[in-house]
């Protein structure tokens, strides 16, 4: 999907903040995801190191056209977490937003550190540009993003998700800012409806 976002963009270099969901799992042969097994575990927020709830993959997006993302379901019978309301309208040129992530407290690859070293961080900027692939549309943002971020909610100015993180660009002599590329809420929505997951819209 890099290369297709490089074709519509001056950008001549990407750089995913991790591997991608569904390219990780096409390499496995783990995206028929109804007749699988995978068990995930997720740390969640304020849990100390080596604290885990166990997370089973539900589906992902449609890799045929670049529908980057997964529906994972949590075991949090003994937790309550709370829910962030989904902004249903396409995201607009110039407007704003903020993305949080967990990148590494220093430079380096995220895979490089354990968990004790991630902090929840954010980056804001605004909406620029519009790019489509295979059919899906991805937007460009001003939002300076590192690897941690990649998967992160992108909210809006009321604080209900417009999209999810899924792409970091830079130029090749890394001289310019770096810009973030995030997938809509939109797409979200449709692979929960596919699922019978409830949510809240805005």
């Amino acid at each position: 999907m890099g290369l297709e976002l490089i074709n519509n963009t001056s950008l001549i270099q990407t750089l995913p903040d991790v591997n991608t969901t569904t390219e990780l799992m096409n390499q496995r042969n783990l995206l028929h995801v109804k007749s699988a097994k995978q068990q995930i575990r997720v740390r969640l927020p304020g849990s100390s190191v080596g604290e885990y709830v166990n997370a089973n993959l539900v589906d992902v997006g449609n890799p045929e056209t670049s529908e980057d993302m997964a529906l994972i379901k949590i075991n949090t019978f003994f937790t309550r977490l709370h829910p962030l309301t989904l902004n249903s309208n396409t995201p607009t040129l110039n407007q704003r937003i903020h993305i949080y992530g967990y990148p590494p407290t220093n430079q380096g690859m995220y895979s490089n550190f354990n968990s004790s070293s991630l902090k929840p961080n954010s980056s804001s900027g605004v909406v620029t540009n519009e790019l489509p692939t295979n059919g899906t549309f991805y937007y460009e943002t001003t939002a300076q993003t590192t690897y941690g971020f990649s998967g992160g909610p992108v909210l809006d100015s009321n604080n209900d998700v417009l999209g999810i993180l899924i792409y970091r660009l830079i130029t090749a002599n890394n001289t310019d800012q770096s810009k973030s590329v995030f997938l809509s809420s939109q797409y979200i929505i449709k692979l929960l409806n596919k699922n019978n997951v409830s949510m809240n819209t805005e």
